[in-house]
C-alpha cells in the first residue's frame, strides 16, 4: 500500500509537467475507458482473455519445476542481474524515467519525448494497478511460504504474503519495455527493449517471490495495458491529422 502512496504521488507530481495534450484529464480518462473497455469487446477480444487464461493455467503446471530449478540452484546472494532485473520491474523506474522525457521534452519542445514519458507512466500505472486488483481477489499465496502452487486465500486486502498472482513487477517491466519497443523505429530496439523485462521476470522466480504462472500473466497484462494506450494515442494522431480542412484560404491584408 505504501508503494501504491508513493507511486500515485510521484505520478501527480510528475504529470504537473506535462502540457498541451498529453495531461492529467487525458491520463485519467483514458485511464476510465481501459477498465470499461471489456463491455464492448468482440468475440475476438473474449477470445484473447480465453487464451490468457489458458496460458496462465498451463503455465501452473510448471510452476514447480521452475521453482525447484531456480532453488537449486540459487546462491545465498542475488547477482547484479537480477539486482538489475528487480529494480527495472519497480515503480520508481519508470516514474524517474518519464519525469526526465517529460522535462527533457517540455524544455526541447520535444512532442515525442513528452509522449514518450506520458506513456510510459500511464502504462505502468495502469498495469501495476489491474495486477494489484488481480492480487486481492485471487489471494495467491507466494512460493516462499508455501510449495502448493494451488494455495488461494480468496478476497486479501493487506496480506501481502497471498500477493502472488500476477507479478506486479513483471507487469511493469512489460508495460514499460512495451512503450520503449512500439516508439522505437529499429527492429533490433524493439526486440532488444524486452530483455530486461525477461530479465525481470526470472528475477522474481529466482528471489522465490513469484511462481512462474504469475510472471506470465503479469507479462501479458503489461504488454496488453501499453500496447491498449499506445494503439489509443496512435488512434488519435490520425484522426487529427485527418480533420477537414478547408478547400479555400482568403488572406485578406490589413492596411
Amino acid at each position: 500500500m505504501r508503494i501504491t502512496i508513493l507511486f500515485i504521488t510521484l505520478l501527480l507530481s510528475n504529470l504537473s509537467f506535462a502540457q498541451n495534450k498529453y495531461d492529467l484529464d487525458q491520463f485519467i480518462n483514458e485511464g476510465v475507458d481501459y477498465y470499461f473497455a471489456p463491455f464492448k469487446w468482440t468475440s475476438k477480444d473474449l477470445l484473447y482473455l480465453g487464451l490468457t487464461v489458458g496460458a496462465t493455467y498451463s503455465a501452473m503446471q510448471f510452476d514447480n519445476d521452475f521453482k525447484e530449478f531456480t532453488q537449486r540452484n540459487r546462491k545465498e546472494y542475488s547477482s547484479l542481474s537480477i539486482l538489475a532485473g528487480r529494480y527495472y520491474g519497480e515503480p520508481l523506474t519508470p516514474i524517474v524515467l518519464s519525469t526526465l522525457f517529460i522535462v527533457n521534452g517540455n524544455s526541447n519542445a520535444s512532442a515525442y519525448q513528452k509522449k514518450l514519458g506520458f506513456e510510459i507512466i500511464q502504462s505502468t500505472f495502469y498495469a501495476f494497478a489491474t495486477t494489484q486488483l488481480i492480487k486481492i481477489v485471487l489471494g495467491r499465496e507466494r512460493p516462499e511460504f508455501t510449495d502448493d502452487n494451488m494455495s488461494f486465500n480468496g478476497f486479501t486486502l493487506f496480506d501481502n504474503d497471498y500477493f502472488s498472482l500476477p507479478s506486479a513487477h513483471t507487469a511493469i517491466a512489460f508495460a514499460l519495455s512495451t512503450v520503449l519497443s512500439q516508439n522505437s523505429k529499429s527492429d533490433v530496439l524493439k526486440a532488444a527493449s524486452y530483455l530486461p523485462a525477461l530479465v525481470t521476470s526470472y528475477s522474481r522466480i529466482y528471489e522465490n517471490r513469484h511462481w512462474f504462472s504469475d510472471v506470465v500473466l503479469g507479462g501479458i497484462i503489461g504488454f496488453v495495458t501499453a500496447k491498449y494506450f499506445v494503439n489509443v494515442h496512435e488512434e488519435n494522431d490520425m484522426l487529427k491529422d485527418e480533420s477537414p480542412q478547408p478547400l479555400f484560404s482568403i488572406s485578406i491584408p490589413i492596411r
